[in-house]
């Protein structure tokens, strides 16, 4: 009797060490002055985030939200209300990658204020996908 030989000696990697396609190149979603609404151009962003995460369910990604300085409160009163608008804008992003069945249970959603500001205001109100 001839002994039978596997066919891959060597083994194949488990999934864990299968290698995960590139992360979509945008990694950020921008929002309007006091708004938390995601556009429709974010939702495009969004769901292209959404099929990869889904795609690949081993990878981890975090959300940073973010606020430009304007405001139209009293000075004392605009970092505070800034964080808080950070905040529902991270959130607004977690929600929205839950609603097209992504796991977030464990996924990161954390408000920065008006901190880490670059460019013009627009781009300072956004969420960072990390």
């Amino acid at each position: 009797v001839e002994p039978v030989l596997d066919e891959d000696p060597v083994g194949t990697p488990p999934d864990s060490e299968a290698e995960v396609p590139p992360r979509p190149s945008t990694n950020f979603i921008l929002f309007d002055l006091d708004s938390v609404v995601i556009q429709p151009e974010a939702a495009v962003v969004l769901d292209e985030w959404a099929e990869y995460l889904l795609g690949n369910p081993g990878v981890n990604i975090g959300l940073d939200g973010y606020a430009s300085k304007e405001c139209a409160l009293p000075p004392d009163q605009c970092a505070a209300y800034n964080l808080g608008i950070s905040v529902k804008r991270a959130n607004a992003v977690l929600g929205y990658l839950a609603s097209r069945g992504v796991d977030t249970d464990l996924m990161p959603a954390v408000g920065r204020g008006q901190t880490d500001e670059f460019g013009p205001p627009p781009q300072n109100r956004r969420v960072v996908i990390r």
